[in-house]
Protein backbone atom coordinates (compact mmCIF):
# COMPACT_ATOMS: atom_id res chain seq x y z
CA UNK A 1 0.00 0.00 0.00
CA UNK A 2 1.32 3.30 -0.78
CA UNK A 3 -0.15 6.74 0.61
CA UNK A 4 -1.11 10.35 -1.49
CA UNK A 5 -2.42 13.29 0.26
CA UNK A 6 -4.08 15.60 -2.45
CA UNK A 7 -3.46 19.70 -1.42
CA UNK A 8 -6.10 21.92 -2.33
CA UNK A 9 -6.82 25.91 -1.88
CA UNK A 10 -10.53 25.81 -3.00
CA UNK A 11 -13.30 24.52 -0.81
CA UNK A 12 -15.31 22.21 -2.92
CA UNK A 13 -15.43 18.83 -3.63
CA UNK A 14 -13.47 17.99 -6.60
CA UNK A 15 -15.53 15.05 -8.79
CA UNK A 16 -11.49 14.26 -10.56
CA UNK A 17 -9.89 13.99 -7.24
CA UNK A 18 -12.51 11.64 -5.87
CA UNK A 19 -12.66 9.35 -9.07
CA UNK A 20 -8.96 9.04 -8.48
CA UNK A 21 -9.19 8.56 -4.93
CA UNK A 22 -12.04 5.88 -5.73
CA UNK A 23 -9.93 3.54 -8.26
CA UNK A 24 -6.84 3.52 -5.88
CA UNK A 25 -8.64 3.04 -2.98
CA UNK A 26 -9.92 -0.35 -5.00
CA UNK A 27 -6.64 -1.10 -5.63
CA UNK A 28 -5.53 -1.28 -1.85
CA UNK A 29 -3.91 2.85 -1.62
CA UNK A 30 -4.52 4.87 1.08
CA UNK A 31 -6.02 8.80 0.03
CA UNK A 32 -6.24 11.70 1.91
CA UNK A 33 -6.86 15.50 0.77
CA UNK A 34 -5.97 18.65 2.79
CA UNK A 35 -7.74 21.92 2.55
CA UNK A 36 -6.28 25.05 4.39
CA UNK A 37 -3.63 27.96 4.58
CA UNK A 38 -0.09 26.67 4.39
CA UNK A 39 0.88 25.82 7.69
CA UNK A 40 -1.75 23.41 8.62
CA UNK A 41 -0.94 21.87 4.99
CA UNK A 42 2.52 21.81 6.00
CA UNK A 43 1.85 20.78 10.05
CA UNK A 44 -0.69 17.87 8.64
CA UNK A 45 1.45 16.57 5.46
CA UNK A 46 3.95 15.72 8.52
CA UNK A 47 2.02 13.58 10.63
CA UNK A 48 0.66 11.94 7.36
CA UNK A 49 4.17 10.84 6.05
CA UNK A 50 2.93 10.33 2.45
CA UNK A 51 4.50 8.83 -0.24
CA UNK A 52 3.45 11.29 -2.94
CA UNK A 53 2.06 14.90 -2.90
CA UNK A 54 -0.48 15.66 -5.08
CA UNK A 55 -2.19 18.72 -7.01
CA UNK A 56 -5.17 19.28 -9.41
CA UNK A 57 -4.48 22.33 -10.35
CA UNK A 58 -6.39 24.93 -12.96
CA UNK A 59 -4.62 27.59 -14.66
CA UNK A 60 -5.33 30.26 -12.17
CA UNK A 61 -3.59 27.77 -9.61
CA UNK A 62 -0.37 27.93 -10.72
CA UNK A 63 1.34 30.41 -8.78
CA UNK A 64 -0.33 28.85 -5.29
CA UNK A 65 0.95 25.40 -6.32
CA UNK A 66 4.55 26.49 -6.85
CA UNK A 67 4.11 28.73 -3.80
CA UNK A 68 2.82 25.52 -1.67
CA UNK A 69 5.19 23.00 -3.04
CA UNK A 70 8.19 25.27 -2.22
CA UNK A 71 6.78 25.04 0.91
CA UNK A 72 6.19 21.39 1.15
CA UNK A 73 9.84 21.12 -0.09
CA UNK A 74 11.48 23.73 2.13
CA UNK A 75 9.66 22.00 5.16
CA UNK A 76 11.87 18.84 4.61
CA UNK A 77 8.95 16.87 3.13
CA UNK A 78 10.89 14.10 1.33
CA UNK A 79 7.25 12.90 -0.71
CA UNK A 80 7.83 13.68 -4.50
CA UNK A 81 5.28 16.33 -5.99
CA UNK A 82 2.98 15.69 -8.63
CA UNK A 83 0.82 17.68 -10.39
CA UNK A 84 -2.11 16.91 -12.64
CA UNK A 85 -5.31 18.30 -14.02
CA UNK A 86 -5.88 21.09 -16.74
CA UNK A 87 -2.72 23.52 -15.95
CA UNK A 88 0.27 20.54 -16.46
CA UNK A 89 -2.23 18.92 -19.38
CA UNK A 90 -2.65 21.99 -21.51
CA UNK A 91 1.15 23.60 -20.00
CA UNK A 92 3.46 20.69 -19.50
CA UNK A 93 6.74 22.81 -19.83
CA UNK A 94 5.49 23.05 -15.74
CA UNK A 95 7.40 20.17 -15.18
CA UNK A 96 10.33 22.10 -15.31
CA UNK A 97 9.35 24.48 -11.89
CA UNK A 98 11.87 23.61 -9.97
CA UNK A 99 10.05 21.81 -6.63
CA UNK A 100 7.75 19.90 -9.66
CA UNK A 101 8.69 16.37 -9.31
CA UNK A 102 6.08 15.27 -12.10
CA UNK A 103 2.93 15.71 -14.11
CA UNK A 104 -0.05 14.05 -14.97
CA UNK A 105 -1.26 14.87 -18.78
CA UNK A 106 -4.90 14.01 -19.94
CA UNK A 107 -6.73 11.30 -17.92
CA UNK A 108 -5.32 10.40 -14.18
CA UNK A 109 -6.82 7.17 -13.19
CA UNK A 110 -4.78 4.53 -14.41
CA UNK A 111 -1.85 6.68 -14.76
CA UNK A 112 -1.83 7.29 -11.03
CA UNK A 113 -2.59 3.73 -10.35
CA UNK A 114 0.52 2.70 -12.65
CA UNK A 115 2.68 5.45 -10.61
CA UNK A 116 0.81 4.30 -7.00
CA UNK A 117 1.75 0.84 -7.40
CA UNK A 118 5.46 1.55 -8.82
CA UNK A 119 6.45 3.98 -5.64
CA UNK A 120 4.63 0.91 -3.41
CA UNK A 121 6.76 -1.71 -4.80
CA UNK A 122 9.86 0.24 -5.54
CA UNK A 123 10.11 0.81 -9.18
CA UNK A 124 10.94 3.04 -11.80
CA UNK A 125 8.66 5.36 -11.70
CA UNK A 126 9.82 7.62 -15.15
CA UNK A 127 8.30 4.79 -17.87
CA UNK A 128 4.48 5.56 -16.75
CA UNK A 129 2.16 7.01 -19.60
CA UNK A 130 0.83 10.29 -19.15
CA UNK A 131 3.37 10.64 -16.66
CA UNK A 132 6.48 13.41 -17.48
CA UNK A 133 8.64 12.83 -14.44
CA UNK A 134 12.06 13.65 -13.30
CA UNK A 135 15.24 11.90 -12.34
CA UNK A 136 18.89 12.93 -12.46
CA UNK A 137 18.69 16.25 -13.99
CA UNK A 138 16.65 14.67 -16.50
CA UNK A 139 12.94 15.29 -17.52
CA UNK A 140 11.07 11.84 -18.92
CA UNK A 141 8.31 12.64 -21.14
CA UNK A 142 6.11 9.50 -21.46
CA UNK A 143 3.15 9.32 -24.26
CA UNK A 144 -0.66 9.20 -23.52
CA UNK A 145 -2.50 6.15 -23.05
CA UNK A 146 -5.78 6.12 -24.94
CA UNK A 147 -8.71 7.47 -23.00
CA UNK A 148 -10.66 5.47 -21.29
CA UNK A 149 -13.86 4.45 -23.45
CA UNK A 150 -15.73 2.40 -21.40
CA UNK A 151 -16.76 4.38 -17.97
CA UNK A 152 -18.65 2.03 -16.40
CA UNK A 153 -15.21 0.24 -15.63
CA UNK A 154 -14.30 2.43 -13.57
CA UNK A 155 -15.46 2.57 -9.49
CA UNK A 156 -18.46 5.24 -8.16
CA UNK A 157 -16.37 8.32 -7.03
CA UNK A 158 -15.04 8.59 -3.41
CA UNK A 159 -17.58 10.14 -1.54
CA UNK A 160 -15.81 9.95 1.84
CA UNK A 161 -12.85 11.50 1.07
CA UNK A 162 -13.89 15.12 2.00
CA UNK A 163 -16.48 14.08 4.29
CA UNK A 164 -13.95 14.76 7.54
CA UNK A 165 -14.56 18.46 7.15
CA UNK A 166 -17.42 19.54 8.67
CA UNK A 167 -17.79 22.03 5.99
CA UNK A 168 -18.54 19.26 3.18
CA UNK A 169 -20.83 16.80 5.79
CA UNK A 170 -23.33 19.60 6.03
CA UNK A 171 -23.35 19.94 2.12
CA UNK A 172 -26.76 18.90 0.55
CA UNK A 173 -25.81 19.09 -3.57
CA UNK A 174 -23.85 16.34 -5.04
CA UNK A 175 -22.21 16.85 -8.46
CA UNK A 176 -22.22 13.85 -10.84
CA UNK A 177 -20.90 13.53 -14.46
CA UNK A 178 -22.89 11.42 -17.01
CA UNK A 179 -20.37 11.66 -20.05
CA UNK A 180 -16.86 12.79 -21.01
CA UNK A 181 -16.03 15.34 -23.77
CA UNK A 182 -17.69 17.26 -25.89
CA UNK A 183 -18.41 18.00 -29.39
CA UNK A 184 -18.34 22.01 -29.66
CA UNK A 185 -15.18 23.93 -30.19
CA UNK A 186 -15.53 27.32 -28.66
CA UNK A 187 -12.73 29.54 -29.00
CA UNK A 188 -12.87 30.58 -25.11
CA UNK A 189 -12.96 26.52 -24.51
CA UNK A 190 -9.96 24.38 -23.84
CA UNK A 191 -11.79 21.68 -25.51
CA UNK A 192 -10.15 22.51 -28.85
CA UNK A 193 -6.62 21.62 -27.03
CA UNK A 194 -7.89 18.87 -25.42
CA UNK A 195 -8.99 17.41 -28.76
CA UNK A 196 -5.78 18.17 -30.43
CA UNK A 197 -3.72 15.55 -27.66
CA UNK A 198 -5.58 12.92 -27.87
CA UNK A 199 -6.03 13.31 -31.84
CA UNK A 200 -5.21 9.78 -31.88
CA UNK A 201 -6.74 8.37 -28.17
CA UNK A 202 -10.15 7.34 -29.50
CA UNK A 203 -13.42 9.02 -29.27
CA UNK A 204 -13.35 11.74 -26.90
CA UNK A 205 -17.23 11.89 -26.09
CA UNK A 206 -18.08 9.01 -24.08
CA UNK A 207 -21.15 8.04 -22.21
CA UNK A 208 -21.40 6.43 -19.05
CA UNK A 209 -24.74 3.36 -19.19
CA UNK A 210 -27.75 4.64 -17.69
CA UNK A 211 -27.93 1.88 -15.29
CA UNK A 212 -24.62 3.30 -13.61
CA UNK A 213 -25.82 6.83 -13.56
CA UNK A 214 -28.95 5.75 -12.04
CA UNK A 215 -26.75 3.45 -9.36
CA UNK A 216 -24.63 6.19 -8.01
CA UNK A 217 -27.65 8.74 -8.01
CA UNK A 218 -29.54 5.77 -5.75
CA UNK A 219 -26.38 5.72 -3.96
CA UNK A 220 -26.55 9.52 -3.07
CA UNK A 221 -29.81 9.35 -2.06
CA UNK A 222 -28.75 6.57 0.28
CA UNK A 223 -26.78 8.96 2.00
CA UNK A 224 -28.93 12.13 2.42
CA UNK A 225 -28.20 14.29 -1.45
CA UNK A 226 -30.68 16.55 -1.51
CA UNK A 227 -29.73 17.95 -4.97
CA UNK A 228 -28.18 15.98 -8.29
CA UNK A 229 -25.49 18.66 -9.87
CA UNK A 230 -25.03 17.12 -13.15
CA UNK A 231 -21.94 19.26 -14.05
CA UNK A 232 -21.62 18.48 -17.91
CA UNK A 233 -21.00 20.79 -20.08
CA UNK A 234 -23.90 19.46 -22.19
CA UNK A 235 -26.27 17.05 -20.60
CA UNK A 236 -28.34 17.31 -24.04
CA UNK A 237 -25.69 16.33 -26.56
CA UNK A 238 -27.31 12.65 -27.29
CA UNK A 239 -30.84 12.78 -27.12
CA UNK A 240 -31.42 9.69 -27.31
CA UNK A 241 -29.92 8.42 -24.41
CA UNK A 242 -31.21 11.21 -22.08
CA UNK A 243 -34.48 10.16 -23.42
CA UNK A 244 -33.90 6.91 -21.71
CA UNK A 245 -32.27 8.38 -18.37
CA UNK A 246 -34.94 11.16 -17.95
CA UNK A 247 -37.87 7.43 -17.79
CA UNK A 248 -35.66 6.29 -15.82
CA UNK A 249 -34.82 8.86 -13.15
CA UNK A 250 -38.95 9.61 -13.30
CA UNK A 251 -39.46 6.41 -12.33
CA UNK A 252 -36.63 5.54 -9.74
CA UNK A 253 -35.51 8.71 -8.62
CA UNK A 254 -37.23 11.28 -6.29
CA UNK A 255 -34.06 13.64 -6.20
CA UNK A 256 -33.98 17.05 -7.55
CA UNK A 257 -31.42 17.39 -10.09
CA UNK A 258 -30.07 20.90 -11.81
CA UNK A 259 -28.32 20.61 -15.75
CA UNK A 260 -26.62 22.22 -18.15
CA UNK A 261 -27.89 22.39 -21.69
CA UNK A 262 -27.23 24.13 -24.99
CA UNK A 263 -30.03 26.25 -26.18
CA UNK A 264 -29.70 24.56 -29.50
CA UNK A 265 -30.39 21.61 -28.53
CA UNK A 266 -33.76 21.81 -27.36
CA UNK A 267 -36.87 21.03 -28.48
CA UNK A 268 -40.40 20.30 -26.74
CA UNK A 269 -40.15 16.26 -26.37
CA UNK A 270 -37.17 16.87 -24.45
CA UNK A 271 -38.05 20.04 -22.62
CA UNK A 272 -41.28 17.76 -21.94
CA UNK A 273 -39.22 14.61 -20.66
CA UNK A 274 -37.43 17.24 -18.19
CA UNK A 275 -40.40 18.39 -16.85
CA UNK A 276 -41.93 15.19 -16.70
CA UNK A 277 -39.60 14.06 -14.08
CA UNK A 278 -40.87 16.10 -12.16
CA UNK A 279 -37.63 16.59 -10.48
CA UNK A 280 -36.20 19.29 -12.50
CA UNK A 281 -34.97 21.88 -10.25
CA UNK A 282 -33.86 24.11 -12.37
CA UNK A 283 -31.92 24.31 -16.39
CA UNK A 284 -28.25 26.38 -16.74
CA UNK A 285 -27.53 27.53 -20.08
CA UNK A 286 -24.81 30.18 -21.61
CA UNK A 287 -26.42 33.06 -23.30
CA UNK A 288 -22.54 34.01 -23.39
CA UNK A 289 -22.90 38.12 -24.57
CA UNK A 290 -26.22 39.41 -26.22
CA UNK A 291 -24.75 40.32 -29.47
CA UNK A 292 -24.71 37.23 -32.16
CA UNK A 293 -22.08 38.56 -34.14
CA UNK A 294 -19.58 38.73 -31.19
CA UNK A 295 -21.33 35.29 -30.17
CA UNK A 296 -20.92 33.42 -33.02
CA UNK A 297 -17.79 35.19 -34.71
CA UNK A 298 -15.37 35.68 -31.65
CA UNK A 299 -16.31 33.09 -29.44
CA UNK A 300 -17.11 30.77 -32.01
CA UNK A 301 -20.43 29.30 -30.56
CA UNK A 302 -22.66 28.62 -32.80
CA UNK A 303 -25.83 29.42 -31.14
CA UNK A 304 -28.14 32.14 -32.76
CA UNK A 305 -30.52 34.81 -30.90
CA UNK A 306 -33.34 32.62 -32.52
CA UNK A 307 -32.49 29.44 -31.05
CA UNK A 308 -31.80 30.95 -27.52
CA UNK A 309 -35.30 32.29 -27.55
CA UNK A 310 -36.68 28.93 -29.01
CA UNK A 311 -35.16 27.65 -25.75
CA UNK A 312 -36.23 30.06 -23.51
CA UNK A 313 -40.24 29.80 -24.63
CA UNK A 314 -40.27 25.78 -24.42
CA UNK A 315 -38.78 26.47 -20.57
CA UNK A 316 -41.14 28.99 -19.72
CA UNK A 317 -43.86 26.73 -21.58
CA UNK A 318 -42.94 23.82 -18.99
CA UNK A 319 -42.44 25.87 -15.93
CA UNK A 320 -38.51 25.05 -15.82
CA UNK A 321 -36.29 27.57 -13.67
CA UNK A 322 -33.53 29.10 -15.91
CA UNK A 323 -30.21 30.01 -14.90
CA UNK A 324 -27.99 31.55 -17.52
CA UNK A 325 -24.17 32.16 -17.75
CA UNK A 326 -22.85 35.57 -19.39
CA UNK A 327 -19.49 36.91 -20.01
CA UNK A 328 -17.88 40.83 -20.12
CA UNK A 329 -14.84 41.85 -21.69
CA UNK A 330 -14.36 39.77 -24.55
CA UNK A 331 -12.09 40.81 -27.30
CA UNK A 332 -13.99 43.65 -29.77
CA UNK A 333 -16.70 43.65 -27.04
CA UNK A 334 -17.97 47.75 -27.14
CA UNK A 335 -20.42 49.30 -24.39
CA UNK A 336 -23.04 48.75 -26.82
CA UNK A 337 -22.29 45.10 -27.15
CA UNK A 338 -22.07 44.33 -23.27
CA UNK A 339 -25.98 46.20 -22.95
CA UNK A 340 -26.97 43.86 -25.31
CA UNK A 341 -26.60 41.05 -22.48
CA UNK A 342 -28.11 42.88 -20.19
CA UNK A 343 -31.40 43.21 -21.96
CA UNK A 344 -31.23 39.95 -23.70
CA UNK A 345 -31.53 38.68 -19.70
CA UNK A 346 -33.99 40.99 -18.96
CA UNK A 347 -36.40 39.50 -21.94
CA UNK A 348 -35.35 35.94 -20.96
CA UNK A 349 -35.94 36.98 -16.87
CA UNK A 350 -33.81 34.18 -15.66
CA UNK A 351 -34.85 33.22 -12.18
CA UNK A 352 -30.75 33.11 -11.80
CA UNK A 353 -28.31 35.14 -13.41
CA UNK A 354 -24.18 34.58 -13.28
CA UNK A 355 -21.92 36.39 -15.06
CA UNK A 356 -18.48 36.61 -15.29
CA UNK A 357 -15.14 38.67 -16.81
CA UNK A 358 -13.65 37.05 -19.14
CA UNK A 359 -10.14 35.72 -18.47
CA UNK A 360 -8.13 35.33 -21.50
CA UNK A 361 -6.31 31.91 -20.30
CA UNK A 362 -3.01 31.06 -22.21
CA UNK A 363 -3.48 28.82 -24.79
CA UNK A 364 -6.97 29.52 -25.86
CA UNK A 365 -7.71 30.56 -29.22
CA UNK A 366 -9.17 33.64 -27.91
CA UNK A 367 -6.90 34.58 -26.47
CA UNK A 368 -4.49 34.08 -29.11
CA UNK A 369 -6.74 36.54 -31.36
CA UNK A 370 -6.93 39.08 -28.68
CA UNK A 371 -3.09 39.45 -28.88
CA UNK A 372 -3.14 39.36 -32.43
CA UNK A 373 -5.25 42.04 -32.05
CA UNK A 374 -3.33 43.91 -29.85
CA UNK A 375 -5.59 43.86 -27.22
CA UNK A 376 -3.22 42.24 -24.86
CA UNK A 377 0.36 41.18 -24.09
CA UNK A 378 1.67 37.70 -24.12
CA UNK A 379 3.75 38.47 -20.60
CA UNK A 380 0.17 39.71 -19.03
CA UNK A 381 -1.31 37.10 -18.87
CA UNK A 382 0.51 36.25 -15.35
CA UNK A 383 -1.72 38.73 -14.17
CA UNK A 384 -4.38 36.74 -14.52
CA UNK A 385 -3.75 34.74 -10.83
CA UNK A 386 -3.65 37.99 -8.90
CA UNK A 387 -6.04 39.80 -7.65
CA UNK A 388 -7.70 41.88 -8.91
CA UNK A 389 -7.51 39.82 -12.27
CA UNK A 390 -9.19 36.71 -11.06
CA UNK A 391 -12.78 38.21 -10.61
CA UNK A 392 -13.00 41.85 -11.06
CA UNK A 393 -10.85 43.45 -13.91
CA UNK A 394 -10.11 42.62 -16.90
CA UNK A 395 -6.05 42.76 -18.45
CA UNK A 396 -7.41 43.48 -22.13
CA UNK A 397 -6.51 46.58 -22.80
CA UNK A 398 -9.32 47.84 -25.43
CA UNK A 399 -11.92 50.86 -25.94
CA UNK A 400 -15.00 50.62 -23.60
CA UNK A 401 -12.98 47.76 -21.46
CA UNK A 402 -13.52 49.92 -17.83
CA UNK A 403 -17.07 50.91 -18.46
CA UNK A 404 -17.84 47.33 -19.93
CA UNK A 405 -16.08 45.60 -16.64
CA UNK A 406 -18.04 48.71 -14.58
CA UNK A 407 -21.42 47.48 -16.11
CA UNK A 408 -20.64 43.63 -15.31
CA UNK A 409 -20.59 44.48 -11.42
CA UNK A 410 -24.23 46.10 -11.98
CA UNK A 411 -25.39 43.48 -14.19
CA UNK A 412 -27.35 40.70 -12.08
CA UNK A 413 -29.33 44.11 -10.17
CA UNK A 414 -29.53 45.54 -13.90
CA UNK A 415 -31.59 42.67 -15.06
CA UNK A 416 -33.67 42.28 -11.60
CA UNK A 417 -34.34 46.04 -11.81
CA UNK A 418 -34.55 47.19 -15.14
CA UNK A 419 -35.58 50.74 -14.20
CA UNK A 420 -32.17 51.47 -12.37
CA UNK A 421 -30.42 51.57 -16.30
CA UNK A 422 -30.85 55.57 -15.97
CA UNK A 423 -28.32 56.45 -13.39
CA UNK A 424 -26.21 53.12 -13.47
CA UNK A 425 -25.45 54.48 -17.49
CA UNK A 426 -23.83 57.29 -15.31
CA UNK A 427 -22.18 55.42 -12.84
CA UNK A 428 -20.45 52.81 -15.06
CA UNK A 429 -18.60 55.91 -16.39
CA UNK A 430 -17.01 56.39 -13.12
CA UNK A 431 -13.10 54.48 -13.07
CA UNK A 432 -13.58 50.94 -11.65
CA UNK A 433 -13.37 50.69 -7.69
CA UNK A 434 -13.70 48.38 -4.51
CA UNK A 435 -17.16 49.34 -3.79
CA UNK A 436 -18.43 48.32 -7.51
CA UNK A 437 -16.43 45.02 -6.66
CA UNK A 438 -18.37 44.55 -3.45
CA UNK A 439 -21.45 45.38 -4.78
CA UNK A 440 -20.99 42.49 -7.28
CA UNK A 441 -20.02 39.91 -4.74
CA UNK A 442 -23.31 40.97 -2.88
CA UNK A 443 -25.33 40.35 -5.70
CA UNK A 444 -23.74 37.34 -7.22
CA UNK A 445 -23.91 36.02 -3.91
CA UNK A 446 -27.37 36.23 -3.52
CA UNK A 447 -27.87 34.80 -6.81
CA UNK A 448 -25.91 31.59 -5.72
CA UNK A 449 -27.59 31.46 -2.66
CA UNK A 450 -31.19 31.24 -4.30
CA UNK A 451 -29.65 28.87 -6.78
CA UNK A 452 -28.18 26.47 -3.81
CA UNK A 453 -31.47 27.61 -1.55
CA UNK A 454 -28.24 28.09 1.30
CA UNK A 455 -28.39 29.76 4.23
CA UNK A 456 -27.29 33.25 4.87
CA UNK A 457 -24.78 31.96 7.15
CA UNK A 458 -23.68 29.19 5.38
CA UNK A 459 -22.93 31.54 2.19
CA UNK A 460 -21.14 33.59 4.62
CA UNK A 461 -18.98 30.80 5.58
CA UNK A 462 -18.03 29.94 2.02
CA UNK A 463 -17.28 33.50 0.93
CA UNK A 464 -14.63 33.66 4.31
CA UNK A 465 -13.08 30.11 3.64
CA UNK A 466 -13.00 31.32 -0.03
CA UNK A 467 -11.94 35.07 0.19
CA UNK A 468 -8.33 34.52 -0.86
CA UNK A 469 -9.92 33.16 -4.69
CA UNK A 470 -11.76 35.85 -4.91
CA UNK A 471 -10.48 39.05 -3.55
Amino acid sequence: MAKIVFLQNIWHEYLGVMQLSAVLKEHGHECDVLLGDQAYLIRELKKSKPDLIAFSAMVIQEDWVLETARAVKRAGIKAPVIVGGPHPTFYPDFIYEKPIDMICIGEGEYALLDLMNAIEEGKNVTKIKNIWAKKNGRVYKNELRPLIQNLDELPLPDRTLYKKYDFFRKQESDDVMISRGCPFRCSFCFNHKWCQIYAKGGSTIRFRSVDDCIREIKELAKHGSKMIMFIDSTFNIKKDWLMKFLKRYKKEIKTPFSCNIRADLLDDELAKALKDTHHCDSIRFAVEVGDEKLRNTVLRKGLTDAKIWNATRLLKKYKLPIITFNMFGLPDETIKQAWKTIYMNQKIKPDVMSCYVFLPFPGLEITEYAIKKGYVKREDLKKLGVSPYKMHRSIINQKDIDEVTNLHKFSIFLVKHPTSEFFIKYLIKLPPNVLFDYFYNITQGLEWMRWMRASPLRMLVEIIKNYKEVS
